[in-house]
């Protein structure tokens, strides 16, 4: 369908994620590590998810943090059965019919409507290594960490 370009759901305890490229499915705990350190099992078309694998590390140059965002969604009890992930240019409106065409989509798991700028001072990873690694869910312990309140 045109603005759709990926459908993913739940099946026999993995997701599922197709699109014109082809079919992956993928679970925690398998033999490949993210960047931020999270294990998945992989089975299936790479190309879907732009999956880059070299020995037992994989990445996504277009999907940021694909597998560990799609299994957070998939696991979400207020999610439906099935998600779907805009192409990049169109946009699904929200249920009060809202959109933001022309940037940060809704609905869209590609890179060009999920990377943003933070700007910190002061606190986040003292390395610059690490940097690959950060995400919006780090902010708050950041936060916390930095002013010595309890998680």
């Amino acid at each position: 369908m045109e603005g759709v370009d990926l459908v993913m759901w739940r099946e026999n305890g993995q997701g599922v994620v197709r699109s014109t490229r082809g079919e992956l499915r993928f679970g925690p705990g398998g033999e490949f590590e993210d960047a931020r350190g999270a294990r998945w099992s992989l089975e299936g078309e790479d190309a879907v998810l732009d999956l880059e694998i070299s020995g037992k590390g994989v990445r996504s140059g277009d999907y940021p943090h694909a597998l560990g965002r799609l299994w957070s969604a998939l696991e979400c009890p207020r999610a439906g059965d099935v998600l779907v992930s805009a192409d990049p240019g169109h946009e699904f409106a929200d249920w009060g019919g809202h959109d933001h065409v022309g940037g940060g989509s809704h609905g869209s798991l590609h890179r060009c409507d999920s990377l943003g700028v933070l700007l910190m001072s002061g606190i986040g990873p003292e390395r610059a290594d690490e940097r690959e690694r950060w995400s919006i869910e780090d902010v708050t312990p950041m936060i916390l960490d930095h002013f010595g309140l309890p998680a």
